[in-house]
Parts: structure tokens; sequence; C-alpha cells
């Protein structure tokens, strides 16, 4: 089943949230997508999702042209019986033609980007 996670936050997490000792380490598999059909103009929301991560430490910001989109809201971290651990973040935004959206995934000091496309 799954389990959400509530003292992964601060420093130090402990508890089930916690690096599990033994499992091994996953970079998070990434999606990224809009809530509606993207148009123009008209608002909507864009969503990271990253699941088969492990450790839970993990930093997301969704990106407008390389800058942080303000007012983003993150989902608990949630863990599945194998350790494995996933969460969404998503912000609503108005997207624009000819710029770049992107997804940053900082996670044991590896930082990617996930770029979304208006037009795939």
């Amino acid at each position: 089943g799954i389990r959400r996670c509530r003292s992964s936050s601060g420093p130090n997490p402990t508890g089930p949230c916690s690096s599990a000792p033994g499992w091994p380490r996953a970079p998070p598999k990434v999606q990224v997508y809009t809530r509606e059909p993207a148009e123009p103009g008209t608002g909507n929301s864009l969503i990271c999702y990253l699941n088969n991560f492990q450790p839970p430490e993990v930093k997301v910001d969704l990106l407008e042209n390389g800058a942080v989109i303000p007012g983003a809201v993150q989902s608990d971290l949630m863990f599945e019986s194998q350790w494995q651990y996933h969460l969404t973040k998503r912000v609503p935004f108005i997207p624009r033609e000819g710029a770049r959206y992107a997804c940053r995934v900082n996670h044991m000091g590896r930082i990617t980007d996930h770029g979304w496309d208006m037009n795939d």
C-alpha cells in the first residue's frame, strides 16, 4: 500500500520518511504535464510528478524561462512498500508562446531539468 510521510521536513528527517538503510538508491522518474490541454493565455496548472526514488530527500522547482514560478504547492511525500517514494508539485500558470517550462529536480546533489512544451 501507499503510506504518507509527514516527518520528512527539516534538515534531519527521521522515522519512515528518512533514508531506509540497505535499500538501493534510485533517481526519480519524472513526468511534467498540465491539468488541462494547454492554450496560450489560458490559466492552467503545471504539474511535476516524481516516483520510484530513494532516498526521499529531494528538492523540486517549477520554472518558466529558468526562473522559479511562485505559488507552487507540493504534496506530502508518499512511499510504497518497497521504500520507493513519490510526490507531486503543481503551480497555477498561464502558458505563453515561446516560453520554456521545466521541472528542476535536485536528488542526491544531481540536478536535472525536465522540460514541458506546449506543442507536445
